[in-house]
């Protein structure tokens, strides 16, 4: 089976091609509307327009917020991860109850960091295996 797809308008048809042109036209539109309702809202009033702009602001912040709390735990994941031996990972997961044996029996020497990543290792292992989907055997997307 092959798809056949056409990256012209030349032979649309004319419902399809107005539908594609309102499509294009309803960003920006939108966003004209935004800022012009302000406008205009500010002069008929002043006080709704201020509620709103404020409370616009405050959902950026809270998004801005959001966004820097799960940036950090990103972050600090990646540098718990940093010295994780994947090779040796990609390698354990060729033969599944052995490697969770193995994962289950081991006690990770170090700090909380090298706990929490061996933990969260063990715990996506478990879930995979358990799920009863296979993963791909590493040499096929590996060289080395």
């Amino acid at each position: 089976m092959t798809m056949a797809f056409a990256y012209s308008r030349r032979g649309l048809e004319a419902k399809t091609w107005r539908l594609e042109r309102w499509l294009e036209i309803l960003p920006g539109a939108l966003s004209w509307g935004v800022l012009l309702t302000v406008v205009i809202l500010s002069i008929i009033a002043p006080l709704i327009a201020a509620a709103l702009v404020i409370a616009f602001y405050l959902y950026w912040l809270l998004r801005v917020f959001y966004m820097t709390v799960f940036l950090c735990l990103s972050s600090a994941r990646l540098a718990i991860e940093r010295r994780t031996d994947w090779m040796e990972r990609c390698r354990g997961v060729e033969d599944p109850p052995a490697y969770a044996a193995r994962l289950r029996a081991h006690v990770p020497r170090g700090g909380l960091g090298v706990r929490l990543s061996h933990w969260l290792h063990r715990r996506d292992v478990d879930a995979l295996f358990a799920s009863g989907d296979r993963p791909p055997r590493w040499p096929r997307f590996i060289t080395s």
